[in-house]
């Protein structure tokens, strides 16, 4: 409850206590009430029913949907030494029972509305079994204390029931004549805190003598309360206030780590450490600087939560006194109103500052705590949940009183102990509770275990009472200076995210550059088959002759150390022997898809200001740079062999690569990625993996991804770096999943290392990868987080080498890896070979484990930065400041995740609202500039929407501006993007709205977009019904239709318009193959505006053997 010290109690309405009849219920609830008994006048000796307030309402309704939880309940416990006179006892409940109301009301429900039926003081259908006398059992005395604690637990863990009461118990543990346990059990929705002083006080008074208690008759009944309440209109001004201070707000994500089990909260207590003399001067502290204890406890608390769930707007719930009329703080009843309190932690504020921010939300919510929080909720109408409250998921329980020195028996020592129940069920989430007993301030985590483990929680109280005192003693330092972790546990943190393998000591034999690598292996294995492409075949011999001849020719250009080269050629063999020349001239590559749009080509080139390109007679005939190298000019060799004595140098920090990924500003970014990185990747990331098949053994290595990523280069190092054969899978093949399947019916052509995204794998297994004559032997999945399906079944394959590996281009592909065998759910992995994982908060200070921040990563595979960025570069690319080795960097990922205690690595989403789609990360804004520069949109917004057990999509919500309205079509939108975007970055759906939604601070509403539900819907996805006199259109219409899950398609429809995806499109053409006995490319998916072109593109069979596409017993 929040602690009114230092404040003066606002003025609320004044209570009715002369009504002659109950008027219509108000705050929406509507309900006509004429013949209803009750004159609202205190002391009425008749039983009436009055409409439940506000607060009990809530508390009704939480009741039913939780009927056995006991979390709403006061359960005070008391040791009585002395001779308890049981009778004496039990006068004195009969006289606080006949003086207030509330202990002799139960609760019914009629058409949706609550009501209270306050009994007769002399009938007996709420009478409390007065008393219920029980023995303890035991021979000896400390035999019979143990026996009344368990049962003094059992009793305070009993439900009510609302309907037939009684709703509070009392109970009589006898453990000796001189000694009882005195158990009082009540349900909230008939109590209170300040109404349990009330009781307290009031018992021992009456106790004293029941016959003449020392009191006056109370002022009001809590009836006369809930009458004023449902009579009185909703304060206006009120409700504005907390419109204006939690509009927008949503519960903040916390990290969720509990038993997945069902059913209701399942309550857990943990203590916070704070010494006795650390919180006396932490009050101290706060009284002198005019704060309030509360206000200072919960600024504590808000900066944690922000520390632990990474997130600076946060929402804790709390408790009101909620009597707005002075005389009512005699009464017993529930009052108390829960309010919301709003804060947004700025790291760079000291704690003096942020104090003072927080102490003054305090005051406010007590000046308009008047309002019922069902009335705030409904005014502003957020996501509801049956388990979540809508506006706040932690909250803060604070005892102002210390009732230990308010119970008091006549002649007797009275003991109030603390809380014996074992946390059945929990009002909140999570919980700080703050309590006064004896003197001493104690300070618990409540939390609810399906939500959140154990380990985290123990994590939260530590860091709370850590972080209490740090506050206490550095009030001027800013917020984000305060570390969570002493040099103890800073290293113990460090060495989670290490691997353990050291960075530094290279020989001066150790490669330094990619080609080094290869001249080894080339070396070592020259008559190897090292790449198999086109129908061609390539020793290392005859790969590493084309490669030198060709650096001739590169070199004779003007390629040096650290020029970059653009490649743009079709999955060949050239492609790889271009790729390995340029290193041995000393350049780096930019690898180009020529079924890119020209647009992209030309962007991407600009960005890395290429000079150079190696490509065919068609690149030569769309594209001017400065230099276009033909192929065939670039394999001529005029002048001597870079690769021989030593005329080339490769230092380990000249770059190797570029690489382009999303950028957020609409424009992509140019990864650099050093020689160094590059060979880190292969010597300590990739050779633990590869040393797992048998020594001596080549084995197939798939280079299945797009050129244009950084992973297609990770595969080339299986042969590049270990001596494999690398089976480069053309454009057409690489696609087609019965194709690549076919693969596995025969050695030769089998795939046995495998590394492709989560989702593409989940559909090849389904199709029966693993039931192959020659299944994949090792298998690495990435790009996104495997669904739990698919991490059993790759876990539960006997012999299979399966790897989920986690990393960016920016860190060379990969930083952590998990062997799934080892983990029987998703982890993303420890940290992969020298490679460095940390979790920060947005001050990059280190996290503890379990606590969520975000992912950086440092080491070796650390990129150079963005290709002529350099704001970008130095925003992300940022001094490490836990390197063991001076002058490093690293990389922050805008990735959320946090650490394990065993080092394994969890991702909890983005810190930015960058997606992930397929394996590939795609920014938003990159989509959204490409929109709006059609001419005809005005406003565009794109994000991730997923349906059901379908993958997520990419979808684009477009407005039209006023000479767009007719013009704009998802078709035209889509055509527009394909001369501007590849592939990867084409929406699967495009929505055209009147308006795009937007949330109360006037931002857009994303979660609306993505939950697929916007509002002004002008034009939807295309769903033509046009038929077909063609039975293959008709058919391909079908298929497509079953396929996306729509009830018809037309042969105007656009694939993509009506919900298709990529992986769609292969499921597509797999059902096609099958049933239409027709061959279908990909490609024309995205060539052809509709399903009457697709149906065009229809091929002949191919005559090639197809695997038996056999599914596992498990799949």
């Amino acid at each position: 409850m929040i602690e009114p010290e230092n404040r003066v109690l606002p003025k609320g309405r004044p209570i009715d206590r002369g009504r002659a009849s109950v008027p219509r219920i108000r705050h929406g609830h509507g309900l006509d009430m004429p013949d209803l008994e009750g004159d609202g006048l205190a002391g009425n000796s008749h039983s009436r029913m009055v409409p439940a307030s506000s607060p009990q309402r809530r508390m009704y309704f939480s009741s039913v949907l939780r009927p056995n939880d006991t979390s709403d309940v006061w359960r005070p416990v008391l040791t009585v030494a002395g001779n308890l006179s049981t009778d004496r006892l039990e006068r004195a409940l009969q006289v606080l029972r006949g003086r207030h109301e509330a202990l002799r009301t139960t609760f019914l429900e009629r058409g949706g509305e609550v009501f209270q039926w306050v009994h007769d003081e002399d009938g007996d259908a709420t009478r409390p079994p007065l008393i219920d006398l029980v023995e303890a059992e035991g021979d000896s005395h400390d035999e019979r204390r143990a026996w009344a604690d368990a049962e003094a637990r059992r009793l305070v863990d009993l439900p009510f029931d609302l309907a037939s009461g009684p709703l509070w118990r009392t109970s009589v543990i006898r453990i000796s004549p001189s000694l009882h346990l005195l158990v009082f059990t009540f349900h909230h929705i008939i109590t209170d805190e300040i109404s349990g002083k009330v009781f307290a006080e009031e018992l021992g008074l009456a106790y004293a003598d029941p016959h003449a208690p020392a009191f006056a008759v109370p002022a009001a009944q809590y009836a006369d309360f809930c009458l004023t309440e449902n009579a009185s209109e909703v304060d206006e001004a009120a409700l504005d206030h907390w419109r204006g201070r939690l509009a927008g707000m949503q519960p903040a994500p916390m990290p969720e780590d509990g038993e997945d089990v069902p059913g209701a909260m399942i309550g857990s207590r943990l203590p916070i450490a704070v010494p006795q003399n650390a919180m006396a001067e932490f009050e101290e502290f706060c009284r002198t600087r005019s704060v309030t204890p509360f206000a200072g406890l919960l600024s504590v608390y808000f900066i944690l939560l922000h520390r632990w769930a990474g997130t600076s707007d946060i929402s804790v719930g709390t408790q009101t006194h909620g009597r707005p009329d002075p005389d009512l703080f005699g009464t017993i009843g529930f009052f108390s109103n829960t309010v919301a309190l709003r804060c947004r932690v700025d790291s760079a504020l000291t704690f003096d500052q942020f104090l003072g921010l927080v102490s003054e939300t305090v005051h406010d919510a007590l000046d308009y705590q008047d309002v019922p929080f069902e009335v705030v909720v409904g005014a502003l109408a957020p996501d509801r949940a049956a388990d979540r409250n809508p506006l706040f998921q932690a909250a803060i329980t604070y005892g102002m009183t210390d009732l230990s020195d308010v119970w008091a028996l006549e002649g007797l020592q009275v003991t109030l102990l603390p809380d014996p129940a074992e946390l059945s069920g929990l009002q909140f989430d999570l919980s700080l509770d703050v309590q006064r007993l004896a003197g001493e301030v104690s300070l618990d985590v409540e939390f609810n275990r399906r939500r959140f483990s154990d380990a985290a929680m123990r994590r939260f109280a530590k860091a709370y009472g850590d972080l209490l005192g740090a506050l206490t003693r550095q009030p001027d330092v800013a917020l984000g200076g305060i570390p969570l972790l002493d040099q103890a546990a800073l290293t113990e943190t460090l060495a989670l995210g290490a691997s353990g393998e050291p960075e530094g000591g290279r020989t001066p034999s150790d490669p330094t550059s990619a080609w080094d690598l290869f001249e080894l292996t080339a070396a070592a294995v020259p008559e190897r088959e090292a790449v198999v492409a086109d129908g061609a075949r390539l020793t290392f011999a005859e790969l590493a002759g084309r490669a030198r001849t060709m650096a001739a020719g590169l070199a004779a250009r003007g390629v040096r150390t650290g020029t970059v080269v653009g490649i743009c050629l079709d999955r060949r063999s050239d492609l790889i022997v271009a790729m390995l020349a340029t290193w041995c001239a000393g350049g780096a590559f930019l690898l180009l898809d020529p079924h890119q749009p020209e647009f992209r080509r030309r962007l991407v080139l600009q960005e890395a200001d290429i000079a150079l390109v190696v490509a065919d007679e068609t690149f030569a005939e769309v594209e001017t740079v400065s230099t276009a190298a033909l192929l065939a000019d670039a394999q001529k060799a005029p002048g001597d062999d870079p690769a021989e004595g030593g005329l080339v140098r490769r230092p380990a920090a000249a770059p190797a690569y570029v690489v382009f990924t999303p950028g957020s500003a609409g424009r992509p970014r140019g990864v650099v990625i050093d020689q160094a990185s590059l060979v880190a990747l292969a010597t300590t990331q990739l050779a633990p993996v590869y040393a797992r098949l048998p020594e001596g053994r080549q084995v197939n290595v798939g280079a299945l991804s797009a050129v244009t990523s950084g992973v297609f280069v990770s595969q080339c190092l299986g042969m590049i770096a270990f001596g494999h054969r690398l089976l480069l899978i053309d454009e057409d093949e690489r696609t087609d999943p019965y194709q690549l399947l076919a693969r596995g019916s025969d050695p030769e052509t089998a795939i046995e290392v495998l590394d492709c995204a989560s989702g593409r794998l989940d559909m090849l297994v389904d199709d029966g990868l693993l039931a192959l004559p020659h299944p994949p032997k090792i298998v690495v999945i990435g790009g996104e987080s495997p669904s739990d399906r698919l991490w059993q079944r790759l876990h539960d394959v006997p012999g299979l080498l399966a790897f989920h590996a986690y990393g960016l281009n920016e860190c060379t592909v990969e930083s952590a890896r998990a062997e799934i065998r080892e983990h029987p759910e998703p982890v993303a992995g420890r940290a992969a070979g020298t490679s460095r994982i940390y979790v920060v908060d947005d001050q990059l200070q280190l996290l503890p484990s379990l606590f969520v921040g975000e992912i950086c990563v440092g080491g070796p595979g650390v990129a150079q930065g963005y290709a002529g960025q350099p704001a970008h570069t130095s925003e992300r690319f940022v001094a490490d400041p836990f390197s063991p080795v001076p002058g490093q960097r690293m990389y922050r990922t805008g990735d959320k995740g946090r650490l394990r205690p065993d080092g394994q690595l969890e991702l909890w989403g983005r810190l930015d609202d960058q997606l992930k789609i397929r394996g590939l990360r795609i920014e938003p804004a990159e989509v959204e500039s490409a929109l709006l520069a059609h001419p005809a949109v005005a406003h565009a917004a794109v994000v991730a929407a997923q349906a059901g057990t379908r993958m997520a999509e990419l979808v684009a919500y477009v407005v039209p501006g006023d000479a767009g309205q007719d013009a704009l079509t998802p078709a035209t939108v889509r055509e527009f993007l394909r001369g501007r975007l590849p592939s990867a970055l084409l929406p699967d759906r495009v929505q055209v709205l009147a308006a795009l939604p937007t949330t109360a601070d006037g931002r857009v509403d994303r979660g609306k977009l993505s939950g697929g539900d916007p509002t002004g819907t002008v034009s939807d996805t295309a769903r033509g019904v046009s038929g077909s006199a063609d039975p293959r259109e008709r058919q391909l219409c079908q298929i497509v239709a079953e396929a996306i899950g729509v009830p018809q398609a037309g042969v105007d429809d656009n694939f993509f318009d009506l919900g298709g995806d990529s992986l769609l499109a292969m499921v597509v053409i797999g059902r096609v193959r099958a049933v239409m006995g027709c061959e279908l490319r990909l490609r024309a998916f995205f060539d052809m505006r509709s399903l009457g072109e697709l149906a065009a593109q229809l091929g002949a069979k191919d005559s090639a053997p197809r695997p038996v596409l056999g599914r596992r017993a498990d799949s």
